[in-house]
């Protein structure tokens, strides 16, 4: 199990975004990996327009591993599930 949490900050000549993701990835076997990341706190600032705070989106990752040759090699299969807390959205994805 791996944890970790990160500070985004991003900067245009339209505003600013900042969040604060956190990360737990599980190794579900040695070759499935499931990766959980929630944003707690998101803030985005349009210099004009509609300003938002609060929760971010939840992204959550199943990575599987296959093994193409014998030299432990991987290629990953990422599926990803975004959902976004706001349902009217500053901008889509």
């Amino acid at each position: 199990m791996e944890l970790g949490a990160g500070l985004e900050y991003q900067t245009s000549k339209e505003g600013y975004e900042a969040a604060l993701p956190l990360s737990v990835e599980y190794g579900v076997s040695k070759r499935l990996t499931f990766l959980f990341e929630p944003v707690p706190f998101t803030t985005i600032r349009p210099k004009t327009g509609r300003r938002v705070t609060g929760l971010g989106d939840l992204e959550m990752l199943l990575s599987i591993g296959i093994s193409y040759d014998n030299n432990h090699a991987f290629l990953f299969l990422p599926g990803i599930v975004w959902a976004s807390q706001d349902s009217k959205q500053l901008f889509g994805r």
